[in-house]
């Protein structure tokens, strides 16, 4: 499942900076620390969600709408990070906005997946 392999990639790219592995802090240049860490815990949280999803838990919608909502919140204190001057790589935008994008459409399908089927599936019965 593609969120799960997302998952585990945002936990080994946001891991090797958190814990420096493989020399990354200095390779990655200025990273803000807070974006890594929401994203390292995002990471976590599509792992959990994937799997609450091909369990048919619906649980699953409420881990990503917990992912999407630390994601928007990271967004707008990194907005305003900005502003104040911060430090930052312009490819900071690019990457939270596809993570956020990402992160939507799980939440989307897993809603449309666990919500609206399952209440189809019953008016069939």
């Amino acid at each position: 499942m593609g969120i799960i392999a997302f998952g585990l990639m945002t936990l080994y790219l946001s891991g090797s900076v958190i814990f420096d592995l493989f020399g990354m802090r200095a390779k990655q240049g200025n990273y803000v620390m807070f974006v890594i860490i929401a994203n390292f815990i995002c990471g976590f949280l599509y792992l959990i969600g994937g799997y609450k999803l091909l369990t048919r838990n619906l649980q699953a919608k409420k881990i990503f709408g917990y992912a999407l909502l630390i994601l928007l919140l990271t967004f707008i204190a990194f907005l305003i990070y900005v502003q104040m001057g911060g430090v930052h790589k312009t490819d900071t935008f690019k990457a939270l906005g596809v993570r956020t994008t990402t992160t939507t459409i799980a939440y989307i399908t897993t809603f449309y997946t666990l919500t609206i089927n399952k209440k189809s599936s019953k008016k069939d019965i």
